[in-house]
């Protein structure tokens, strides 16, 4: 199969539909197609004009080789992306209006609620996986029994893992008491056309420091937000994770020059759900544009063998 029939066959074989939220006494029965990143408040800011439609370019969208190379990006649709069958429309509605509908000023309220939609987007994005995995599609047909195995124990286990933190946010929303969790932020000015709403999964921290160990992951939530003349970073930090606190502390010592080239290193190495307009990607030379997507392929298909915090070589941050 190629790339683009793998990817019709995950569409199709993987989705779930299913309330994030805790409290299903209250949820309505339709699953929304809820954007994880603002359609109108965000992403309109980064969309450009293409073809008469309004677009924007994402690491997840692209065109890609036999060998499954990325070769370039393919524009994605504003009311596509993002989207994810995460939660019902009560909860979708009612949750999210403090960010939705007001302006963001980073209360605890608004922090909390960023990035708890971020969390829910990612627990419902590794769901999918394993449910791919359980399921006859075509491409796991071709999969080696042992590998199969091993991938769906792998994925069950993650699970597991975000399951507990999903507690967490479970009993937060339910006291409405947010201190369970750090969290910092950093405006880069002027504005960026940059969003993103991922956990960050690495090893190692921007200065090396190892943290995993070979149980745990640190779970740390990035979150990037235009907002007008100013794009905000935003990481989030369970303080009950204790290897995330080591990355944590770290990256709020980072100058603010170290703090961007290593968000733009983790946006190319270990985050889903990126976005950024193709008016930025027009500001890359086209030798700078093909060593970014070979930086990609590398972290893609060999990033799990570095041992050691991947730099790339462009802080996107810079291209205002």
């Amino acid at each position: 199969m190629n790339y683009k029939e793998i990817v019709t066959d995950y569409k199709k074989n993987s989705k779930l539909k299913f309330c994030f939220h805790s409290d299903k006494t209250l949820c309505s029965s339709k699953i929304k197609n809820a954007h994880s990143i603002q359609k109108e408040k965000i992403l309109s800011q980064i969309t450009s004009t293409i073809n008469k439609n309004q677009v924007l370019y994402s690491f997840d969208s692209v065109k890609s080789d036999a060998n499954f190379q990325t070769m370039d990006l393919v524009p994605i649709g504003k009311k596509k992306a993002s989207i994810f069958n995460g939660f019902c429309d009560y909860h979708d509605s009612k949750l999210f209006s403090p960010i939705e509908n007001e302006d963001i000023v980073f209360t605890e309220e608004q922090n909390f609620l960023i990035t708890y939609r971020s969390f829910a987007h990612s627990f419902h994005q590794i769901s999918e996986i394993y449910n791919y995995y359980l399921s006859d599609a075509e491409f796991i047909k071709e999969f080696p029994p042992d590998y199969l195995e091993a991938h769906t124990r792998y994925t069950e286990w993650a699970i597991v893992k975000l399951s507990k933190y999903k507690m967490i946010l479970d009993n937060l929303m339910e006291s409405q008491n947010y201190s369970s969790i750090n969290y910092h932020y950093r405006v880069v000015e002027p504005f960026v056309p940059i969003a993103a709403s991922s956990i960050l999964r690495t090893k190692y921290t921007y200065k090396n420091k190892y943290i995993y160990d070979g149980e745990n992951y640190a779970n740390i939530i990035l979150n990037v937000i235009p907002d007008g003349k100013r794009t905000v970073i935003l990481i989030s930090q369970f303080k009950k994770d204790e290897l995330g606190k080591v990355f944590f502390d770290e990256f709020k010592e980072l100058s603010n020059e170290q703090f961007t080239h290593a968000i733009s290193s983790l946006i190319l190495f270990c985050t889903e759900n990126t976005f950024f307009s193709p008016k930025l990607w027009d500001k890359f030379s086209t030798t700078d544009k093909q060593r970014l997507l070979e930086e990609k392929n590398f972290c893609t298909h060999y990033g799990g063998r570095l041992n050691r915090f991947f730099k790339s070589n462009y802080d996107i941050f810079k291209y205002q």
